[in-house]
């Protein structure tokens, strides 16, 4: 059993959960992820990591079918099951100029990412984005780490409007030596066209995964015409490489799809 020690709403339709578990908060680095779930019925469901301490991981996430039992829990509650740390930490550290972009819950995967990066001698461009600003969080938190924040949202209240590659757009005449995506695949997809031969961009692709340890083999992604598994070989990847129709016609979380403008 795992404690949750707080429950917070970030923001409309996101939570946050943080869970006492020091022994995979002692080893869990940014850009790997854990399974849970909330009691011998629930579903696993698998979750970035989302930053934390020593002794306790944050987990973000928003409301849908599959979180529908982390949305009641309080303070005090208990996980049943975690497992972890999974797949494949993301080192962004010998790139100079970064560029991450979050949408959704992503906002949380890029920011553990960029405090796990920042340093004197990089520089971070921060692109989150939600549909609307209700659904915005840790806008604060990203510009603290981040040398420039962009923000979109898809109606306009505020930043930019649109979707997150609208506001990529902006700045790609700006050098870049890497960006790192963690959004819907179908948003991704599309800014990993508009960057192929441009400038590197590694995908953290969103697949469900069942077991975290590759044995249903639901994860499978097209990786340079080989099968790869998303649990072991990624969960992030070179987005040019990546066969996103095979990838968007295994997996279609219908609560991450977003309409890319």
């Amino acid at each position: 059993m795992f404690k949750v020690s707080k429950k917070v709403k970030l923001a409309d339709k996101f939570h946050m959960v943080t869970v006492q578990c020091p022994e995979i908060a002692r080893t869990i680095k940014a850009g790997q992820f854990v399974m849970l779930r909330t009691d011998e019925f629930a579903e696993w469901v698998k979750f970035d990591y989302h930053g934390g301490t020593k002794t306790y991981i944050n987990i973000v996430f928003e409301e849908s079918p599959s979180t529908k039992s982390l949305v009641g829990l309080k303070k005090g509650n208990t996980i049943n099951e975690l497992i972890g740390p999974l797949g494949n930490p993301v080192d962004l550290k010998s790139y100079t100029n970064i560029c991450l972009v979050g949408q959704g819950s992503g906002i949380a995967s890029v920011c553990a990412v960029a405090e796990a990066t920042k340093n004197r001698n990089n520089r971070i461009i921060a692109i989150i984005g939600t549909p609307t600003k209700k659904n915005l969080f840790w806008e604060d938190r990203v510009n603290k780490i981040a040398d420039h924040i962009f923000v979109a949202t898809e109606d306009g209240s505020k930043g930019r409007k649109g979707t997150v590659d609208l506001a990529l757009k902006d700045i790609l005449k700006k050098r870049l030596d890497i960006i790192y995506l963690a959004a819907p695949n179908n948003v991704m997809q599309h800014i990993s066209k508009m960057t192929t031969n441009f400038v590197k961009t590694i995908a953290r692709v969103q697949v469900r995964g069942l077991d975290g340890a590759g044995v249903s083999g639901s994860d499978r992604v097209l990786f340079d015409n080989q099968i790869k598994l998303s649990c072991i070989d990624g969960p992030a990847f070179d987005a040019h490489k990546i066969d996103w129709d095979f990838l968007n016609y295994q997996h279609v979380p219908q609560d991450l799809v977003y309409k890319v403008k």
